[in-house]
């Protein structure tokens, strides 16, 4: 239309970065996800046992035990703000190197990156506690801690 040449870089190449990096990358980063989560259920686990008394089999109910026994769930509350936070790094290097046509397309990529990852990553502890461990005190608990650490940090980032 103006007559002014127009660099050329090819779909093909587009789409072989998207399948053979970007997506096995984000794939590599929601197993990392997904380790984590069942780290932090482990540790969960032991602190549970390891704060439980050997002789009645109760939980111990003072302040340091419910500390500790909340601790594997608040640090992977953190970690999944930290890893949101980091994959929104990688999504964005990825997509740019894509090297996508318009600035449309490039938007449409990293939105669609971002948003399947921090779907993932922020429910997927929820949706394995509901649907595959069905218990809904733990349910409960994960869900009230994520919320309580997540809005916890927002309050210390807008100071």
């Amino acid at each position: 239309v103006s007559g002014k040449e127009e660099l050329y870089y090819p779909h093909r190449k587009t789409v072989k970065k998207i399948l053979l990096v970007s997506l096995p990358v984000t794939l590599l980063c929601l197993s990392l996800a997904f380790a984590m989560m069942l780290g932090s259920f482990a540790a969960e686990t032991w602190m549970m046992s390891t704060l439980t008394d050997a002789e009645t089999g109760e939980l111990a109910t003072d302040l340091i035990s419910t500390v500790l026994s909340n601790l594997p769930s608040i640090l992977y509350s953190l970690s999944i703000i930290v890893f949101n936070a980091i994959y929104l790094k990688i999504a964005r290097r990825l997509t740019v190197w894509e090297n996508h046509r318009t600035q449309e397309q490039h938007d449409t990529h990293v939105t669609a990156k971002l948003v399947l990852f921090e779907f993932v990553n922020t429910f997927l502890a929820l949706f394995y506690t509901g649907f595959y461990i069905q218990d809904l005190k733990s349910l409960r608990s994960q869900l009230f801690t994520t919320l309580m650490v997540q809005q916890a940090v927002n309050q210390i980032q807008e100071v």
